[in-house]
């Protein structure tokens, strides 16, 4: 799911108004108290349309506006409060912002009230509340509230579980054009007791249609591997290197792997390195592991232990247990980096939590090493972040 930061953002966008460009017309209406045209200068500071970004200014016109009671402006001026873009970051004086404009039927920002209370952003959680909001901005066909309503009952969160009625909202959702209802359905349907390929394949297409990039590196592997319909390897090309021109990092390492094994188009070396590059650079751990283990030993790039630790680091961030055991060893031996014998514990403890199969040794010979307050507080922040990031 998306972060709620960045989701937010989206609304900011939506609800400005697409055409408005900055104007000494304009101006001087806002000036004169028009609540509307302080709302079009305040979207115009916010996006640099027709005038230099400032988010300061564009907090003095949303208020001035919100203040009026306008509730694009009253939504608007919630983001800049929930980020703290040109203000200083308040998230219940987000929530109050937000809750007026939801007040008066705005559905994005009904949404963003609801998204509150789904986390407990700015306010305490409380699930009931967030679906009540969700399903009136819904009622207007906002799609993203569908979408979430179906994420609360598949995962049950604060709400009795139900899994045909999540499937309902999120068709709904995928109904309204929403990329990541066409994804799940996508993969509920790949994943499903008794597996449907071509309704995966429809969906997959559908959202490609659209022109999501990671749409069409999922439709790619199923051209590829004739999954939901007829392999076509030519096809499958086309869709990664459409993907990957986008900076779909998993379409990238794709491509490297390809160039790699020559089994979808010529082997090529320096290809193979340039997309294993951008898909690291992206964030495609296995490109992040697989580079940290070439300038680990050398192979297509010069030794360089800090490199190799790096990319090992990177990786195992994002929850590579084969990187999280390297980089466990690097830190144990000062290979590539200053040597620690916490950092070194910590990433063998959560390789070994992971599944390395190699972790659990190499965790036990350091083990001696340290007090038991040591293990203690090792355990809790090992048992942190396996609550943070759920594999």
């Amino acid at each position: 799911m998306r972060n709620c930061l960045l989701t937010i953002l989206c609304l900011l966008f939506a609800a400005a108004l697409a055409a408005v460009t900055y104007s000494d017309s304009l101006l001087e209406s806002a000036i004169a108290g028009d609540a509307a045209a302080q709302y079009q200068i305040g979207t115009c500071y916010q996006d640099g349309l027709g005038v230099e970004k400032d988010p300061v200014a564009a907090v003095h016109w949303y208020t001035l506006a919100a203040e009026q009671g306008h509730a694009g402006a009253q939504n608007n001026l919630g983001y800049c409060y929930y980020t703290g873009d040109g203000v200083d970051e308040d998230k219940s004086a987000a929530v109050q912002w937000f809750r007026k404009a939801a007040n008066q039927g705005l559905a994005a920002a009904q949404y963003s009230l609801g998204l509150c209370y789904k986390n407990g952003s700015g306010t305490v959680k409380n699930t009931r509340e967030a679906l009540k909001w969700l399903q009136l901005a819904a009622e207007s066909g906002h799609a993203r509230s569908l979408y979430l309503i179906g994420q609360l009952y598949y995962y049950g969160d604060g709400i009795v579980q139900d899994k045909a009625e999540a499937l309902k909202w999120t068709r709904r959702a995928a109904d309204r054009n929403s990329v990541e209802a066409m994804l799940f359905l996508a993969r509920e349907s790949e994943q499903a007791e008794k597996p449907d390929l071509s309704d995966a394949f429809r969906w997959y297409r559908k959202a490609s249609d659209l022109g999501d990039a990671q749409a069409r590196y999922y439709l790619g592997r199923c051209y590829e591997t004739g999954s939901g319909v007829k392999k076509d390897t030519r096809e499958a090309l086309r869709l990664y290197r459409l993907a990957a021109d986008a900076s779909n990092a998993d379409a990238a390492y794709r491509l490297a792997r390809a160039y790699a094994d020559g089994n979808l188009v010529d082997e090529d070396s320096a290809a193979f390195l340039e997309w294993l590059e951008k898909a690291a650079q992206w964030g495609q751990r296995d490109a992040q592991f697989a580079l940290g283990k070439m300038y680990q030993h050398g192979e297509q790039v010069e030794t360089d232990p800090e490199l190799a630790a790096f990319w090992f680091l990177e990786a195992a961030s994002r929850n590579h247990p084969t990187a999280q055991y390297e980089i466990g060893i690097c830190y144990a031996f000062g290979d590539g980096v200053q040597e620690n014998a916490y950092e070194a514990l910590f990433w063998l403890s959560l390789a070994n939590a992971y599944g390395d199969p190699d972790a659990a040794q190499a965790r036990e010979l350091l083990v001696s090493e340290f007090t038991t307050q040591d293990l203690e507080n090792n355990y809790a922040r090992v048992s942190q972040w396996l609550a943070e990031h759920p594999q």
